[in-house]
């Protein structure tokens, strides 16, 4: 697939006030084996620089996950995103693609979240 047709997504997965630096990064880590057994060309972990001292949470980085996809996958991956949300329990995903961020909210209704993948479908197939 040429560079031209590919598209980039950065998910970022946040968690409530209760859930921990370790179990948000089991979290992404579960997402990137998921999206890895997909037909998309890349997903990477993204590091940012440690949190500051005193700090209760993780840096926004530590938690994000770099996707690379064609156009064609977008159905699948938009699916998978949807399964993924609706096994979690208060986790909030924002979706960045180039300057286009939407937030999937924690405790978000099936329906909200199928609504916002849509968004996010559409957005993608812009860009393309």
């Amino acid at each position: 697939m040429s560079p031209q047709s590919l598209l980039q997504a950065t998910l970022s997965l946040q968690g409530d006030a209760e859930t921990g630096q370790d179990e948000l990064l089991d979290r992404t880590a579960a997402l990137r084996q998921e999206l890895a057994e997909t037909d998309v060309e890349a997903v990477e972990m993204l590091h940012g620089a440690a949190a500051p001292a005193r700090s209760k949470g993780l840096d926004a980085a530590s938690a994000q996950l770099l996707v690379t996809f064609g156009a064609g996958v977008l159905p699948g991956l938009i699916l998978l995103l949807q399964n993924f949300l609706l096994r979690q329990q208060n986790q909030t995903l924002k979706i960045k693609i180039n300057e286009v961020e939407i937030e999937v909210p924690r405790q978000a209704s099936p329906e909200e979240i199928e609504r916002l993948l849509k968004l996010v479908e559409k957005t993608a197939r812009r860009m393309k």
